[in-house]
């Protein structure tokens, strides 16, 4: 089953979007220890009208355990979403965009390890697809990481195209997207 995060379920999520995340995580926390970052990433879930708040966190669960989760917007909200993150670090500068302002954006995607192999992260990328067009998005956009060829096949796969190569805290990414 696929459903909007609850704000209890922060502690749980966070170890899941680190994974997603990755060593980006840190920089969207400014810490450098994977425990802090996990704190950090707990409380954006819980901030209302935040990039990585429950409101846009959908997760997968399978006999009542969490497999997997997504983070989803509108990618024209990604500046004021950034808004919360960036008061919390102190920040003036806006961060790098990821994704174009027009259509639905996965942020992040990640499937628990006992969980792999079993089709959830298709899954919740084909459940992206209709969250979007339910929007009124026709196009669905993600970046993934460039050093992992895997990765952008798996998204082809979906019927996600590379667009361009971009490059995030100096790590290069493909820009990817597909029609609703």
């Amino acid at each position: 089953m696929i459903r909007q995060a609850r704000h209890e379920e922060a502690a749980t999520l966070a170890p899941l979007l680190y994974l997603a995340m990755g060593e980006i995580a840190h920089g969207l926390a400014g810490k450098t220890s994977y425990e802090e970052t996990l704190v950090v990433l707990a409380h954006y879930m819980r901030t209302p009208a935040c990039r990585l708040s429950a409101e846009h966190v959908w997760v997968h669960e399978v006999d009542g355990e969490i497999a997997g989760a997504m983070v989803l917007y509108a990618g024209a909200r990604a500046k004021a979403l950034d808004e919360p993150i960036l008061r919390f670090l102190g920040r003036e500068t806006p961060f790098e965009q990821e994704c174009p302002p027009n259509g639905w954006y996965l942020d992040a995607i990640a499937t628990a390890e006992a969980f792999r192999g079993r089709g959830i992260a298709k899954g919740l990328v084909e459940e992206g697809k209709v969250l979007g067009r339910a929007r009124g998005h026709d196009k669905f956009w993600l970046v993934a990481d460039a050093k992992q060829p895997a990765l952008a096949a798996f998204y082809s796969a979906l019927g996600f195209s590379a667009y361009e190569e971009r490059s995030l805290l100096e790590h290069p990414y493909l820009l990817m997207g597909c029609d609703l």
